[in-house]
C-alpha cells in the first residue's frame, strides 16, 4: 500500500482547476484550499449561460488562515475574503480573462491555511458558468 506523501516533498506544484457553476451558488462557495503558499497565475470566466440583472462573479481568498489553523470554509468567512479582481459580470455569454488586481503587491498570494472561494453580485439567477484557474506553488 502507497505511503501518503507530505507536501513539503512536493517540490514544485503546477495545476489548472476547472469548476463549473451550473445554477444558483451561494455567494462564498469554498472552491480550493491551500495546503500550501499558492500563487494565482490567471482566472478565466466562461459563460454558457447568462445571470440575472448585474450578475457577477469574483474569485476571493480568505488571509485569516495558517497551517497550523486553517481559516473557515464557512461561506461567511469566503464572502468577506479578499478580492483576486474586480467583479466579472456574467449578463452576457462569453469568455473572459480577469485582470488579477495588484500582483506586483502578493495579492494573488494564497497563503497556506486559506480558502479561494466565489462571491456572487447582483440578481444572480441561474447562469452556467465555467472557472479554470491556473496556480502553482513555486513563489518567484
Amino acid at each position: 500500500m502507497p505511503n501518503v506523501l507530505q507536501t513539503q516533498y512536493y517540490h514544485d506544484d503546477f495545476q489548472v482547476l476547472n469548476e463549473v457553476v451550473v445554477g444558483a451558488i451561494t455567494s462564498g462557495q469554498a472552491v480550493f484550499y491551500a495546503e500550501r503558499d499558492t500563487v494565482i497565475d490567471q482566472i478565466i470566466f466562461g459563460v454558457s449561460v447568462v445571470g440575472g440583472s448585474g450578475a457577477t462573479l469574483q474569485v476571493v481568498k480568505t488571509t485569516s488562515g495558517t497551517l497550523a489553523s486553517p481559516a473557515s470554509a464557512l461561506a461567511a468567512t469566503v464572502a468577506a475574503g479578499t478580492a483576486l479582481h474586480t467583479a466579472q459580470s456574467i449578463t452576457t455569454g462569453g469568455t473572459y480573462t480577469a485582470t488579477l488586481t495588484t500582483p506586483a503587491s502578493d495579492t494573488n498570494l494564497v497563503k497556506a491555511g486559506n480558502w479561494i472561494g466565489l462571491v456572487t453580485g447582483g440578481t444572480y439567477g441561474t447562469p452556467a458558468v465555467a472557472i479554470q484557474i491556473r496556480f502553482r506553488s513555486r513563489l518567484n
